[in-house]
């Protein structure tokens, strides 16, 4: 899939995003907008086709959503550093005040530990069948 077209199926997304996390004309809350980018992404990745895309369309889908995310939160890899922040002392608070349901939490940790750091979070995993 095209990238226009990702970011045609995205923007509805963005937009409510946008609208969920606006403090003032010109500001977002950037620590809500990375709550709902990093559930974005998860749920995208868990099921690309409830957007009408693919396991295939993945990668591009993650430089459109990057584009997007680093011209709202500034810097590189602003998803990668979104899920970051959530392992954080504010990104704890900031879910805690968002009253995220355990399983969203527990959904947005787990991504958090394949993005930020994929190579421990596959030797986890690999522990965890190993012992079972």
């Amino acid at each position: 899939m095209e990238s226009d077209e990702i970011l045609r199926r995205l923007a509805p997304l963005f937009a409510e995003m946008d609208k969920q996390c606006m403090v003032t004309d010109h500001l977002i809350d950037k620590d809500q907008w990375r709550i709902y980018l990093t559930t974005m992404w998860s749920n995208l990745v868990m099921d690309p086709e409830n957007l009408g895309m693919t396991e295939a369309d993945l990668e591009d889908a993650y430089r459109v959503i990057e584009r997007e995310a680093e011209n709202r939160l500034g810097g590189e890899d602003a998803l990668v550093e979104a899920f970051r922040f959530l392992t954080t002392k504010d990104g704890e608070r900031c879910i805690e005040k968002a009253k995220l349901r355990k399983s969203h939490k527990d959904m947005l940790l787990y991504f958090s530990s394949m993005m930020v750091d994929p190579e421990r979070h596959k030797q986890y995993m690999e522990e965890i069948r190993d012992s079972t």
